[in-house]
């Protein structure tokens, strides 16, 4: 994964998250069918088993921007019958769909999906910004979060939510050590004016 950070640019269209591209994930009619549950319009469906049963499951998600609420929230569907039914929502998270990456990943000793998500930029200028970083574990209703942040002058920093998954904390670490080497991992999450 390559992450760039580079001046503000306008975004004018938007963009659906970079998903896994499986035909069979983003079929039309089960779109629809999740914009039929949800009452709001999801741009990407990925099918895995995220609960570690037999059942096979859809996940997706929806932006929630309002003049007082703003985020992302994933969704979980069990199919049953080739119809989706909904089963568990994350709490709200900071994030946009927006120019953003999505996907099912496997990770060493965990023997189900996770969702990935990755905001890839958010700009605070021509010299900094910062991205978040979500992995989902719907079997155990976990969501672990990282918020690296580059800000002029100082060294990069990347905030890791508490958690005792070192195979995890090790699979985020990794993905951004390949574009910021010397980030140094901070205790408190920072908050940026």
């Amino acid at each position: 994964m390559v992450i760039f950070i580079s001046g503000c640019r306008e975004k004018t269209e938007y963009q659906p998250p970079i998903v896994n591209n499986n035909s069979k994930d983003n079929s039309e009619e089960l779109i629809k069918g999740l914009n039929t549950i949800l009452n709001s319009e999801v741009n990407f469906a990925l099918k895995g088993n995220f609960t570690g049963d037999s059942t096979l499951q859809v996940v997706t998600g929806t932006e929630i921007l309002t003049k007082k609420v703003w985020g992302i929230k994933f969704h979980l569907f069990e199919i049953k019958d080739n119809k989706p039914g909904k089963e568990i929502d994350t709490k709200l998270l900071d994030g946009s769909f927006k120019d953003c990456k999505v996907d099912k990943v496997n990770i060493p000793r965990i023997d189900h999906d996770l969702v990935y998500y990755n905001s890839l930029n958010y700009f605070m200028g021509s010299d900094g910004g910062e991205i978040f970083t979500y992995i989902i574990d719907f079997r155990d209703q976990k969501t672990y979060y990282a918020h690296l942040v580059v800000e002029p002058g100082k060294p990069v920093s990347l905030f890791l939510s508490i958690n005792n998954n070192q195979e995890i904390y090790l699979y985020i670490t990794s993905s951004f050590k390949k574009d910021f080497p010397n980030f140094k991992i901070v205790p408190k999450d920072p908050v940026l004016n």
